[in-house]
């Protein structure tokens, strides 16, 4: 494998991705703008995407020329098919232990951003008095900020 910086234009994504990851774009240029960009994209040797599409995206989004990849050469077609699927698959499969999750919450700053969740309403519709309270988009625990 080789790891090297490569312009966005030079990436492509895979044309028989199944996975629906739009809705997550916007989630991942927040986490871009508040963590910064970390985990590269890895394509084939040809440039296609093996993993990464939904940070490809917001790259684009965030106006990125171009980005880190790990370039996994070597691949029969069979094992690039497979890759794309145990990589999106398997974090299905994981759960959270949420003593732990609520703890790692408790005193994260993500500076208003809310994981797409609505901020919730008073019953009369108007301002919400008192404490926000929020639910975690991976597990629905809910816990105040």
């Amino acid at each position: 494998m080789e790891y090297v910086k490569k312009r966005l234009a030079d990436i492509r994504p895979y044309g028989n991705n199944p996975r629906i990851n739009d809705v997550a774009v916007d989630d991942v240029v927040e986490s871009i703008r508040q963590c910064s960009y970390i985990a590269p994209i890895i394509v084939d040797e040809d440039g296609v995407i093996l993993a990464g599409h939904t940070r490809y995206k917001a790259l684009l989004k965030l106006g990125y020329e171009e980005c880190d990849v790990v370039i996994a050469a070597g691949l029969t077609e069979d094992q690039k098919r497979k890759y794309r699927l145990y990589d999106n698959k398997t974090a299905e499969f994981a759960g959270w232990d949420q003593k732990k999750l609520g703890a790692e919450l408790a005193d994260v700053d993500f500076c208003g951003y809310d994981f797409g969740q609505p901020a919730p309403a008073a019953p009369d519709g108007g301002e919400q008095d008192g404490p926000v309270v929020k639910t975690c988009p991976c597990c629905g625990e809910v816990f105040e900020v």
